[in-house]
């Protein structure tokens, strides 16, 4: 099979409200959702799905720190299928497929390590054609929430509700 040249792993820090954390996935025929100490913070269903996929090719210029970008995408698939392969007390794994591509599989692993922090790490096997290199996650947040940040961004202070890329490249 292959194998995405860069596997996706993201820690996400969360604040702890007591000494033991609770990491739950429920279940529906139309979804999941996956709560942390009460706080959600993914949300699945077929026709929202958590991750997408895809490919497109990208050119882009630099002068002086200032970047051109044009992106050209081919291929955008939802991941809307999944399988629960491990639920534990601090362990959920979760295998997300889609009908477009019956060789793709994208296994999400969620783990608490009892050091105030759950740690998201995912793995990208297919053995298909296509050379995926783009994915979408959708992460839950409340109404009220905001979102500051996600890097190097000179347009708005807050991005809730805004698409906008965050683009990370190897030097050299």
């Amino acid at each position: 099979m292959k194998r995405l040249l860069m596997e996706m792993v993201v820690v996400m820090v969360m604040v702890m409200k007591g000494v033991t954390a609770d990491l739950t996935l429920n279940t529906t025929p139309e979804g999941f959702d996956v709560t942390f100490n009460g706080d959600k913070i993914f949300q699945h269903t077929s026709d929202n799905p958590l991750v997408w996929l895809g490919y497109g090719v990208a050119n882009f210029s630099e002068l002086h720190g200032n970047f051109e970008f044009e992106d050209d995408l081919q291929l955008k698939v939802p991941l809307q299928n999944f399988n629960v392969v491990v639920l534990e007390a601090d362990l959920i794994q979760l295998d997300l497929t889609t009908d477009y591509d019956s060789t793709l599989s994208f296994l999400l692993t969620l783990a608490w390590t009892g050091a105030s922090r759950l740690d998201v790490n995912s793995n990208l096997q297919y053995s298909g054609s296509n050379s995926y290199n783009r994915i979408w996650v959708s992460v839950w947040a409340e109404e009220e929430e905001r979102v500051w940040g996600a890097g190097e961004q000179y347009t708005y202070l807050n991005l809730r509700g805004r698409h906008f890329p965050i683009w990370t490249t190897e030097q050299g």
